[in-house]
């Protein structure tokens, strides 16, 4: 199982439990939003990063997609604001970010759009490298 996929199960997971929590809350004649006292843990920054792209970007090695593309996407979809150091450190921990070209922040075997696969790319001393 590759960290992505675990991620994913454990947000499938998280959400699974708000969305029980909310039922038995609506049940009781509650209003249907999940309480303090549920212990129902908040998605944390890796986690809605981890949603955003398994919903909304395509896995695909050898692909990449400057870093401000997928900022500006990312933010009109948690419809608020995330700065981008925030959003890098998380996206940090799922992919391989770094420099390409005129120094530019890319986001390596990622694409927002399908595409062909070709060879993935990976992070050498802060740059993108295929290999």
């Amino acid at each position: 199982m590759t960290e992505l996929e675990y991620v994913e199960r454990l947000l499938k997971t998280a959400l699974a439990e708000i969305g029980r929590a909310k039922a038995r809350a609506k049940a009781r004649g509650d209003q249907a939003k999940a309480s303090p006292d549920l212990h129902v843990p908040m998605p944390s920054d890796r986690d809605r990063v981890a949603q955003f792209i398994a919903e909304h970007c395509f896995a695909v090695p050898g692909a990449i997609t400057r870093f401000t593309d997928f900022h500006e996407q990312f933010v009109k979809w948690v419809d608020g604001s995330w700065p981008k150091v925030r959003l890098s450190k998380a996206l940090r921990e799922l992919l391989p970010v770094g420099l390409m070209g005129a120094n530019l922040l890319y986001v390596g075997n990622l694409s927002l759009e399908p595409a062909s696969p070709g060879i993935p790319y990976r992070l050498v001393r802060d740059k993108l490298r295929q290999g």
